[in-house]
């Protein structure tokens, strides 16, 4: 490079931070030192970084990008039954009262029951919202999917899925112990969840949960888990009847409501 052509200039991501992810709002005079009055630097966190770190939770998360799509305002109860409501009032009231609750044994929620009337939905729109605006790490737990892949994988696999499912800050369990015919979960099953289950109620770590299950049908298959579900979603629990007419994809078939 010849002098004529200088050094060319650095290309920052961020404008106003130049990419340091901090910048100053303020200088503040008042203390001395060797009898000369200092000036001190306020610094605020930069927009970008928040991002980056809303990028990193929502990565961690394991939120597929459609379902990151999800939220309240895109969750419709327009000629929709009295209990859709309720599910999306409930969601929306958990989400507002979590930095209140999180750390209480009634910390959690449950939205049970009747497929179709946006369970999964809903506790994504919290999810969400607790990763983007209250920077919650969260991770979601497609009962299904996660079962499968520890039964499948070694060892160290399944305890590294275990381990984290049991200590991140919110879990999210989707369609717990979704029945597969007339076969209930295996007692491997029951005792796996049971052991993440149980470590999170004693250490007061909050849980979404969704299931087609009732808290009944969930106390007859594993008493000790179930129970300690309902105690931590009791604030916070909607059971929607079994109804074909609420299910959203099949309403119409059925002449839903």
């Amino acid at each position: 490079m010849t002098r004529s052509q200088g050094i060319a200039p650095i290309e920052y991501e961020c404008k106003k931070c130049n990419d340091i992810g901090s910048y100053i709002v303020k200088m503040k005079r008042g203390y001395f030192i060797n009898e000369i009055e200092q000036e001190e630097e306020i610094y605020q966190e930069c927009e970008c970084n928040k991002q980056k770190k809303i990028n990193r939770l929502v990565a961690s998360s394991a939120i597929t990008d459609e379902f990151q799509k999800m939220g309240f305002g895109n969750y419709q109860t327009d000629d929709k039954d009295v209990v859709v409501k309720k599910v999306k009032d409930t969601a929306y009231k958990y989400y507002e009262s979590f930095n209140d609750i999180k750390g209480t044994r009634q910390n959690s929620i449950a939205l049970i029951g009747q497929p179709g009337v946006g369970k999964t939905h809903l506790l994504m729109a919290v999810a969400n919202n607790l990763i983007t605006r209250k920077m919650v790490p969260v991770m979601y737990f497609p009962y299904v999917d996660v079962i499968k892949e520890m039964q499948a994988n070694q060892l160290a696999k399944e305890h590294v899925l275990t381990g984290r499912a049991k200590n991140v800050a919110v879990l999210f369990i989707d369609d717990l112990f979704k029945p597969s015919g007339d076969r209930p979960p295996s007692s491997w099953q029951q005792e796996k969840m049971y052991e993440i289950i149980n470590h999170r109620y004693l250490n007061y770590k909050p849980m979404l949960i969704s299931s087609e299950l009732g808290f009944g049908e969930l106390v007859k298959i594993n008493e000790a888990l179930g129970s300690r579900i309902f105690e931590m979603c009791e604030g916070y629990a909607v059971h929607a009847k079994k109804d074909f007419r609420l299910n959203h994809r099949t309403r119409k078939i059925f002449g839903g409501v």
